[in-house]
């Protein structure tokens, strides 16, 4: 009689243990950001000083044109600051948010933006990505294609394999001075 209890305890605890492991298997870990960072590098020659900030860059929405927050995070001594660019091996580097969907929605996206430099033609940057799936994991966003003004773009080689982040240069024949009104 006491196997036959021992038998039935053990087979409810069993049970118990397969129940709880389905439960965890439906949860799903986020295991990275649902953001995608752009890296836009400009020599540093190419922009005078006193219009850097006034670079904008403006994503295009149903909405309308909206600002871009291009406002890149740093901690240094303790301390954590914000400025809108940074300056590294004579480029200057504007960071941004190309796909920003807190609900990862799965699925294809086209997002647009412009690039607006004082005394310079806006130039219209496209980025064709999506959020895809990662067994065990929340989605991930991806860039398949970037275009500058309608041409491919193609990302700088050794940011492939960054995570969540690519890193594009900004050809120097794309900055066209405004014709003056």
């Amino acid at each position: 009689m006491k196997k036959i209890v021992y038998l039935l305890i053990a087979l409810l605890m069993f049970s118990a243990c397969r129940k709880d492991n389905h439960k965890e298997e439906e949860f799903l870990l986020c295991c990275n950001t649902p953001n995608l960072l752009v890296k836009l590098q400009i020599k540093e020659n190419l922009i005078p000083e006193d219009l850097l900030e006034k670079v904008a860059i403006y994503e295009e929405t149903s909405e309308g044109k909206v600002k871009a927050n291009i406002v890149y995070n740093f901690k240094k001594d303790g301390k954590e600051y914000k400025i809108k660019y940074f300056k590294k091996d004579g480029y200057v580097i504007f960071s941004f948010n190309v796909l920003h969907d807190m609900d990862r929605t799965f699925g294809d996206r086209i997002i647009k933006f412009s690039l607006e430099i004082p005394n310079n033609k806006p130039i219209a940057l496209t980025f064709k990505g999506k959020y895809y799936s990662i067994p065990g994991c929340c989605s991930a966003p991806s860039i398949n294609q970037a275009f500058l003004n309608d041409k491919e773009w193609k990302p700088l080689e050794e940011y492939m394999n960054a995570t969540y982040e690519y890193h594009y240069i900004l050809p120097e024949k794309m900055l066209e001075k405004e014709e003056a009104k």
